[in-house]
């Protein structure tokens, strides 16, 4: 027998009588199938709703519909029109919930103004936050580390102290080459059971395997090079077991821990959002403006002229429906103005996941949390899709009605048909940015070029 089958026989062999290992896999397999139940109920849990207020929607449009006998005024059927606009899971978003816990994934829009409307989204449960969700990425990244740690502290410490590790030396191989022969079988081990979980979540969550599969496997296995990489550099220290497992839990806590906090404490700070109340005061005070000058016939008539400027199409006398035409034209420039503000707050949390995407080259757990949530589509940029989409159709939404009311049209029974409906965007069968799995591929590297030129104590550069 070769020399890697014999240790590897040998390392087996061990594991299988070790109650550590026994404990350790088995409670580390448990976790990861009930992260993968608690990641489906949540998903389905939003699918469910969607499916409800789907049903909800329809009932009240056909409600509306079989209300009107005969030909109306087309502002009395906009003010009652609630479009939904969803956005919903896509087929991965069980193993990674990302920022679907945090964001609205459902609106009801009507055609007046649509950034009073963004203000109304549901929130979650603060308490609910706090705690957190577990899904799969969460057990690949803050628990496998541990098991890692778990099982390969004493790599080649256990040998040093059993004393055995003379009598492998007396055989034609080198200490380097049992450390490299020890952590290929526990990296085997690691990603064996990592492989299992992701293929168990495809059953499980009904996901079907296409292109994604690759590149989540492709970042796990990664992910678990890097720890084994840092195990490495640790075990090229050669120091006592005890030491090792505290230096490896420090690693863990400095990795996974204390740099996304020191990240998001950064980014919070540099990248801060101005208070709520600046964004609800603004608002408060440009509705009330509308108000103010309701009755003001200047004032109505210059507004419906500055709307016709804009918008030819929508040019019309106030002599008619005057009220709803010139509230119309208020909101129109009421988006206009509060506009600035949201793009801001916008613009902002772009900038947060930016930095911290980029920021992900001194973490490796941030840069596979970001590329696990790019790839199942539950991080920031998603949100923003849905919302440049929900912007899209309002403006669908609002030009349908706004035609019909400033040209003075009926609405009839029959338009109900024309009434634009938002359609889900369809997430795309690609694979998320590569430029975060380039960010985790360099952690592997830096560790690994770390450990292999690292002997002995002391560096060899």
């Amino acid at each position: 027998m070769n020399k890697l089958g014999l240790i590897w026989k040998f390392e087996a062999l061990g594991f299988l009588r070790s109650r550590l290992f026994q404990v350790a896999f088995g409670l580390m397999a448990a976790i990861g199938i009930y992260a993968l139940f608690y990641g489906k109920a949540e998903i389905d849990r939003q699918r469910e709703v969607l499916s409800e207020i789907r049903r909800d929607e329809a009932a009240k449009m056909q409600t509306l519909q079989s209300g009107i006998t005969g030909d109306t005024l087309p502002n009395v059927i906009g003010n009652r029109t609630y479009r939904l606009v969803d956005n919903p899971p896509s087929d991965w978003a069980s193993l990674a919930l990302g920022s679907r816990d945090i964001f609205p994934y459902y609106l009801y829009v009507r055609y007046w103004s649509l950034s009073r409307q963004l203000l109304t989204a549901e929130m979650a449960n603060p308490e609910k936050l706090l705690i957190g969700n577990l899904d799969l990425a969460f057990v690949l990244i803050y628990l496998f580390p541990l098991f890692i740690i778990a099982i390969s502290y004493n790599l080649m410490s256990a040998e040093r102290e059993a004393g055995t590790l003379p009598l492998l030396l007396s055989n034609p191989i080198s200490e380097r080459q049992i450390s490299y022969y020890k952590i290929a079988f526990r990296w085997l081990i690691t990603f064996g059971m990592a492989f299992l979980l992701v293929i168990l979540g495809l059953v499980i969550c009904s996901i079907p395997p296409g292109p994604q599969l690759f590149w989540w496997l492709m970042a796990t296995a990664l992910y678990i090079t890097f720890w084994y990489g840092v195990v490495l550099v640790v075990s090229n220290l050669r120091r006592g077991s005890s030491f090792n497992s505290l230096s490896l839990l420090g690693a863990w806590i400095v990795i996974v821990v204390l740099l996304p906090a020191l990240i998001n404490l950064y980014l919070a700070s540099a990248y801060a959002s101005p208070p709520r109340n600046d964004l609800t005061q603004a608002i408060r005070h440009e509705y009330e403006e509308i108000w103010d000058n309701y009755d003001n016939k200047a004032y109505r008539f210059a507004s419906m002229q500055k709307l016709a400027e804009q918008y030819p199409t929508y040019r019309s006398d106030t002599s008619y429906n005057w009220a709803d035409k010139f509230m119309l034209a208020e909101f129109e420039f009421y988006d206009e103005r509060i506009a600035p503000i949201f793009k801001k707050y916008g613009q902002l949390k772009e900038d947060r996941q930016s930095i911290s995407e980029s920021l992900g080259a001194f973490s490796a757990a941030v840069a596979a949390q970001n590329y696990y949530n790019s790839l199942a589509r539950t991080d920031l940029d998603a949100h923003s899709n849905f919302l440049e989409n929900t912007n899209t159709f309002h403006a669908d939404l609002k030009k349908f009605f706004y035609t019909k009311i400033y040209s003075n049209t009926p609405f009839r029974k029959s338009d109900f048909e024309s009434i634009p409906m938002y359609r889900a965007e369809e997430y795309p069968d690609t694979p998320a940015d590569k430029g975060m799995l380039l960010l985790l591929s360099i952690n592997v590297l830096v560790v690994w070029g770390v450990g292999l030129f690292w002997k002995k104590g002391k560096a060899e550069f």
